[in-house]
C-alpha cells in the first residue's frame, strides 16, 4: 500500500513539474496535458487546479478556466486568489457582473489585496463606470505604491475622461516603475496625440515597437502621428 502511494506521489510530481516547465517555456497546451495527468493521480489537490486554470486563461479558453476556478474554491471556499482569479477569467470572458461578484468576495476575504482592485477596475472601465475604476485603481496603489499595472489602467481612465494630463502623469509613473513594458509607451503616445503633441508620440511608440515588435497598435497609432506631422510616406509604411 505504502509502496503504491508512493509511486503515485512521484508520478504527480513528475508531470506537475514538468507541467511548470513547460509553462514557463509557454508550451501551454502540453504544460495542460501534464496537468491532467496529475490530476488525475490526485483530484483534491486545490493548487493543481490554480495553475491550470492560469494556463487556460493565457490560451484565453475562459470557460475551462472558470471551471478550474470553481473547482479550486469548492476545494478551499475561504481562498481569496481563486474568486481573483475567477473573476479575472469571468471579466476576459465578458460576464462582467460575476467579475464584479467575485471580486467582491474576494475583497471581503482578503480587504489589503491590490490586485483585486485592479481587476475590479478593468471590469468596471469595460463596463463604462469609469469614475468606479478609478476609485479602485486609486486603492490599488494606495494599497501597493509601486503597482505599475495600477497606474497604467488609471492612465488609460483618466484618458477615457479626456483628462490627458492624468494619463500622462499616471503612464509617465508607470514606466518608472516598469520601463519595459511597451503598452504603456504607447498608452503615454496616445494621450501625447490628443494633447498635440506628436513628436513626443512618435518617440512613445518607437520605444513601444523596440519592446515589442509585433505591437499592431503602436504601428497604427505612430501611423497617425506622423500624419499629423506632415511625413505621410512614414504613415503609409505603419
Amino acid at each position: 500500500m505504502n509502496k503504491k502511494l508512493n509511486d503515485i506521489d512521484d508520478l504527480f510530481s513528475k508531470h506537475s513539474r514538468r507541467g511548470d516547465q513547460r509553462l514557463f517555456a509557454k508550451k501551454y497546451d502540453e504544460a495542460i496535458e501534464d496537468y491532467n495527468k496529475a490530476i488525475e493521480l490526485k483530484p483534491d489537490y486545490a493548487p493543481i487546479y490554480s495553475i491550470r486554470g492560469y494556463a487556460y486563461r493565457i490560451k484565453g479558453e475562459f470557460e475551462s478556466a472558470i471551471k478550474d476556478y470553481t473547482k479550486l474554491i469548492e476545494l478551499r471556499p475561504n481562498n481569496a486568489d481563486a474568486y481573483c482569479d475567477r473573476g479575472i477569467a469571468y471579466s476576459k470572458n465578458g460576464e462582467f457582473e460575476r467579475a464584479i461578484q467575485d471580486f467582491n468576495k474576494a475583497i471581503e476575504l482578503k480587504p489589503s489585496f491590490a490586485d483585486v482592485y485592479n481587476g475590479r477596475g478593468l471590469t468596471y472601465l469595460q463596463m463604462n463606470q469609469v469614475d468606479l475604476a478609478i476609485k479602485d485603481y486609486n486603492t490599488a496603489i494606495q494599497l501597493r505604491p509601486d503597482f505599475a499595472k495600477a497606474y497604467n489602467n488609471r492612465g488609460i481612465a483618466y484618458r477615457e475622461k479626456g483628462e490627458f494630463d492624468q494619463t500622462i502623469d499616471d503612464t509617465t509613473k508607470a514606466i518608472e516603475l516598469s520601463p519595459n513594458s511597451s503598452h504603456t509607451y504607447s498608452n503615454r503616445g496616445n494621450a501625447y496625440v490628443k494633447k498635440g503633441l506628436s513628436n513626443l508620440a512618435i518617440k512613445d511608440y518607437n520605444k513601444a515597437i523596440q519592446l515589442n515588435p509585433e505591437l499592431a497598435e503602436a504601428y497604427c497609432n505612430r501611423g497617425v502621428a506622423y500624419e499629423h506631422t506632415g511625413e505621410f510616406e512614414r504613415a503609409i509604411e505603419d
